[in-house]
């Protein structure tokens, strides 16, 4: 809002594209006569193990997906049921089978995001769950690992000191017992001592210092807060419309009607079919559905750009950002993050 991001707002969904895949990947195994062979082990004959094979199937139904064979958003044509006849799509896998797509499991696929049945939000609330699972493992790690770290550090300031005085100590010996030697002797046995004595200075001080010089523990520790703020309030296991008005409603009341008239979609689960401007029409339609039970003076406004800028808007963004003139003012060079650590990108970048 007004160029700040309101941090009351985020809300975030772990169901998305990926999810999508899953599910279509589902679906292509269940309609061929047998588990497909992704392009990769058709051209070299051979399997390779998990997750490379996974993902390699997983790849051929997004493909399937983006082409329109996999996934389709229902549109509300003021009918029943009969809007389930929609025909059946022929896909041709990698491996040569041939599957028929109903209509029914292509729109049981997009309403992993949009449904609102039960069925649906089941699988969204599983997802949910199992992503907050993870995401409290990882803070929970890394809330361990600060912990030794800094106790690691404590001990090898410790025995710094006590390394110290033992080097010194043999420094003392080996001068007393160089004068039972001959001169060449004793130059010999001086320089070996010295470059044990440095040695074990040289092990001393990379124990002590390559904790503190290869550490990200500082990003860690500015990274945690993040990590429990996701995981108590970002994460949501509503529907796509849902969560776009529930975003809005935690913001300030003045300037929900605003930012309700200015939803901007984009990226590639945005260009689902059957039409360019399916998703934002489907979008705006329950968006409105929801608002207006309530406030029916509010208008819902979507936004996104073509289909062929839609899938590729963030580099897009990026791209304009970067050729700013005022852009190289956000830099962040090696010497100013040595020197400020984590904390310059608050101040740089606000």
């Amino acid at each position: 809002f007004d160029g700040y991001v309101e941090q009351k707002g985020i809300r975030r969904s772990p169901v998305g594209s990926r999810k999508m895949d899953e599910r279509v990947l589902e679906t292509l195994d269940g309609l061929s006569a047998h588990k497909f062979k992704p392009l990769y082990e058709i051209r070299t004959k051979k399997r390779r193990e998990n997750p490379f094979h996974h993902l390699a199937r997983l790849d051929v139904a997004r493909q399937c997906k983006e082409e329109g064979a996999g996934v389709t958003v229902l549109l509300s044509t003021g009918g029943g049921d009969d809007t389930f006849n929609a025909p059946h799509i022929s896909y041709e896998l990698p491996d040569g089978q041939k599957v028929d797509v109903p209509g029914v499991q292509r729109f049981a696929v997009a309403n992993l995001v949009f449904g609102r049945d039960d069925e649906s939000a089941k699988q969204r609330e599983e997802s949910t769950l199992q992503n907050q699972q993870q995401l409290t493992e990882k803070a929970t790690t890394t809330s361990q690992l600060l912990d030794d770290m800094e106790d690691h550090k404590s001990n090898t300031n410790g025995t710094n000191g006590k390394d110290s005085t033992d080097l010194h100590g043999t420094n003392n010996n080996s001068s007393t017992q160089q004068g039972k030697f001959s001169e060449n002797a004793a130059v010999g046995l001086s320089t070996r001592r010295s470059k044990a004595v440095q040695q074990q200075q040289q092990k001393a001080s990379s124990s002590s210092s390559s904790s503190s010089q290869f550490s990200n523990s500082h990003l860690q520790r500015a990274c945690l807060p993040y990590l429990q703020n996701q995981i108590m309030d970002h994460l949501s296991s509503n529907a796509i419309p849902s969560l776009v008005c529930d975003a809005a409603f935690r913001c300030d009341r003045d300037q929900q009607a605003q930012l309700l008239g200015n939803v901007v979609v984009g990226g590639g689960g945005s260009c689902l079919g059957p039409t360019d401007q399916a998703v934002p029409d489907v979008l705006r339609e329950q968006v409105e559905a929801i608002i207006h039970t309530h406030t029916p003076g509010w208008r819902v406004k979507v936004l996104s750009p073509s289909i062929q800028e839609r899938a590729i808007c963030n580099w897009l963004g990026g791209s304009i950002l970067g050729s700013l003139g005022t852009f190289h003012d956000m830099w962040i060079t090696k010497a100013e993050y040595d020197e400020w650590g984590s904390a310059i990108v608050n101040r740089k970048c606000p």
